[in-house]
């Protein structure tokens, strides 16, 4: 789980897969986030690239449940997930700030 928080600022994932570390099941393409409670686990993104992440199961870049994700001036591009959102999936409060978007897809 994600006990308090990370901050990633002018940073990028590239070609991040998930490793399959729960058998057939497979979150998260860059980030698997488990957080203690929205209030205290916390993920950021400030001017960021995200791009070319794949799941095959749930979310292309994140899988977060019970955790924050704030992300800032951002490009999510490219992503892909087997299942359940291009860029993410998300079980907990989250803000998209001056963000883009682009070719993600999820099946």
């Amino acid at each position: 789980g994600l006990y308090g928080s990370i901050t990633i600022k002018k940073g990028s994932t590239g070609k991040g897969r998930d490793s399959g570390l729960y058998g057939s099941i497979e979150w998260g393409g860059a980030f698997f986030l488990r957080g203690v409670s929205p209030d205290v686990s916390t993920l950021t993104f400030t001017n960021c690239t995200l791009q070319d992440n794949v799941a095959t199961d749930d979310a292309g870049v994140f899988d977060s449940i019970g955790a924050t994700v704030v992300a800032t001036n951002t490009i999510f591009s490219d992503n892909e997930s087997g299942g359940s959102g291009g860029v993410g999936f998300l079980d907990g409060p989250s803000a998209f700030n001056n963000c883009r978007f682009e070719r993600n897809r999820a099946d």
